[in-house]
């Protein structure tokens, strides 16, 4: 049950009271900032410094190629370049919340997992948990940061409705990780044709002015910006492996949940509906009896620890951006750390987008123009369109002369109609008023805890590994992307092939059918009835000639529901199971030949024209002998029987008219 919360309704009040003053305080300081810290990778000096003298991956440190200029090109109109960075929270998989016991446990009625360490309440202490660290310090080294000795905590302060305790505990001065990158492989299929991009930045264009102006005119250009997309792609214009900078991790904790509305779910996801939660509103005005006035707040988010990773503003394309996160997600997947349930709030990204003009070839690059925060980006498709939209939206006031319009500001996108709607303007580090935590002591990583995260990394096998081994395997460039994007299907496929099956086969039938079959009913391989070891021994039966292809195909789905004849896995159910359905290669020649004869005594008409010289009539008696045999029949032996009484056939026909001639 929500219950009114006395420190957030005091929070609300001072925030209510402090009215306008303070937003146009916030948006002048904002729009005041220097245009080199336009970007999350360039907040302060010292960071930046800090990373100059880690040592930086060779693929991130190395001068773009005259290739990724290219590519650059492509991502945004001739003359302009966009430059874009990440802030990426990432929620820790940890059994209890960062700075109490409560559970850190997704699915639970609303304010259930609450205590007044997590609620904010006066004298409550927080603790941090040693869990949350660890896998943080298995994270920065996974990147390959530099994880610092000691690091401290940071009073943020800003007033948010689901935000207790008025501040937030983050880590600002000293961040646990600072450096490292995400190495990212690219389909072949990367570039875009040069016109297709113009085309699409055209589009993109169009619709940006219409919304900068504030018109609705932009059905036309969404249609263009659509058949741009779907144009054919290119030969790649750039690298297909790149590694985006990281400029640092540093742990803090998540705020609670808005609802808006009668019902719904943040981190308890049950309904928030209830009378005593109207309360709980961040409205300014007196509780409405319509329950779509008022937005309820739920605090089992709250004080979940959250590890926030900042890249450098490296990506210059909205494709660069959605590949950087889908790996990044794939990296925390495979660490276990989190899920990375963009879904769920389990992996939240904030990206930051400006444009500039493309610098002359042999000069040095421009400043970042002014920067723009997009947020409610909840799919990766979602991280390019934003991306490739701002930059249309900032080109277009550029070039209409009106670049003092693009301003430091929060903006959130709107999937309905695929554009960004400003939100706020963007507070300065004076507006956050940091200072160090007073109720946590410095956190110290000790060689024990280095030795424990660096003995987990060694077992455990990152994204870019796996593609390389499966590219070893002989697998096409697509097929190794494709099987290592998601934990649950590389581990599927590496235990086919701990089970003897070979890698391109049980590719083609995970990636195919069984995908299709899970995808539909929305569940993994993991959960359908068809085990490894199951799919691997149908792979042999097929190999063997056991049974053929389309027959295991028509059979797939029986094999894969839940609870099906060969869930166990036991060596031979498969074989079991096609043999008790009769689905076993007819691979007897006695039999084939009978099946044979019977299919041409039914046709002699079609069997004289074959012999008259007819060819193309072999496959239509080959399409009645499988058609005969249920596909049963083996069909190299089909065709050798087949072949001998043809050729018998015609040798016949030739026979007759030579006695006829004479």
């Amino acid at each position: 049950m929500l219950r009114p919360c006395p420190a957030l309704l005091n929070a609300a009040a001072r925030l209510l009271a402090r009215g306008a003053g303070q937003a146009h305080a916030s948006a002048a300081a904002a729009t005041q900032a220097p245009a080199v810290a336009a970007h999350s990778g360039h907040r302060r000096r010292a960071t930046v410094a800090a990373r100059a003298a880690a040592p930086a991956p060779a693929s991130a440190a190395a001068a773009p190629s005259q290739q990724q200029q290219q590519h650059h090109q492509a991502a945004a109109p001739d003359g302009y370049e966009t430059v874009v960075g990440i802030e990426t929270h990432v929620q820790l998989q940890t059994r209890t919340k960062a700075f109490c016991g409560c559970p850190n446990r997704y699915g639970d009625p609303p304010n259930t997992n609450i205590c007044p360490v997590c609620l904010g309440h006066p004298g409550a202490l927080p603790v941090y948990g040693a869990e949350a660290l660890r896998l943080g310090v298995l994270t920065g080294l996974a990147l390959g940061a530099r994880v610092a000795a000691r690091s401290r905590f940071d009073r943020k302060q800003y007033f948010y409705a689901d935000l207790p305790k008025g501040y937030q505990i983050s880590q600002h001065e000293g961040p646990l990780c600072t450096g490292g990158s995400v190495v990212v492989d690219f389909p072949e299929e990367r570039g875009a044709p040069r016109a297709a991009a113009a085309a699409a930045a055209a589009a993109g264009k169009d619709k940006a002015a219409a919304a900068a102006a504030g018109g609705k005119q932009a059905g036309a250009a969404a249609g263009a910006a659509a058949a741009a997309a779907a144009s054919p792609l290119a030969p790649p214009l750039a690298p297909l492996r790149r590694a985006f900078g990281v400029t640092r991790a540093h742990l803090e904790e998540d705020a609670g949940k808005s609802v808006h509305g009668a019902a719904g779910g943040g981190q308890g996801g049950g309904a928030l509906g209830s009378p005593s939660g109207a309360a709980l509103t961040s409205s300014s005005s007196a509780p409405s009896s319509s329950a779509s006035a008022s937005t309820h707040v739920d605090f089992n988010r709250a004080g979940v620890p959250l590890l926030e990773i900042v890249s450098e503003p490296d990506m210059r394309s909205g494709r660069d951006a959605a590949a950087y996160a889908a790996e990044l997600r794939r990296l925390v997947r495979a660490l276990g750390v989190s899920d990375g349930d963009l879904s769920r709030g389990g992996m939240r990204c904030d990206v930051n987008v400006s444009v500039r003009p493309r610098a002359p070839p042999g000069q040095a690059e421009l400043p970042f123009g002014t920067k723009v925060e997009v947020k409610n980006l909840n799919s990766f498709a979602n991280i390019q369109r934003a991306v490739e939209f701002e930059t249309a939206r900032q080109t277009a006031l550029l070039e209409g002369g009106r670049g003092s319009e693009i301003v430091q500001e929060t903006r959130l996108w709107d999937e309905a109609r695929g554009e960004t709607v400003a939100m706020r303007r963007k507070e300065g580090l004076a507006d956050y008023r940091y200072f160090p935590e007073p109720d946590l002591p410095e956190v110290l990583v000790g060689g024990a805890l280095l030795a424990e995260a660096r003995a987990a990394l060694e077992a455990t096998e990152l994204p870019a590994r796996r593609r390389d081994r499966y590219l070893a395997l002989g697998l096409p460039r697509a097929d190794a992307l494709q099987l290592a994007d998601d934990e649950d299907v590389a581990r599927y496929f590496d235990a086919c092939l701990a089970q003897g099956a070979g890698a391109k086969a049980a590719a083609n039938w995970i990636m195919g059918d069984a995908q299709g079959w899970c995808k539909e009913r929305k569940c993994s391989l993991g959960q359908s009835g068809l085990p490894p070891a199951a799919l691997a021994e149908l792979l042999r039966l097929i190999d063997g000639g056991t049974i053929s292809g389309k027959i295991a195909k028509d059979a797939l789905p029986e094999l894969l529901a839940p609870g099906g004849p060969v869930s166990s896995g036991e060596d031979g159910a498969v074989r079991a199971f096609v043999e008790a359905r009769g689905l076993v290669m007819v691979s007897d020649r006695a039999e084939v030949e009978r099946m044979v004869d019977t299919v041409l005594a039914a046709s002699p008409s079609q069997l004289a024209a074959y012999a008259a010289g007819k060819a193309k009539l072999a496959g239509y008696f080959t399409g009645l002998v499988m058609k005969a045999s249920e596909g049963r029949v083996q069909p190299a032996l089909m065709n050798e029987v087949l072949a001998q009484r043809l050729g018998a056939a015609v040798a016949a026909a030739a026979a007759a008219a030579a006695a006829a001639a004479e």
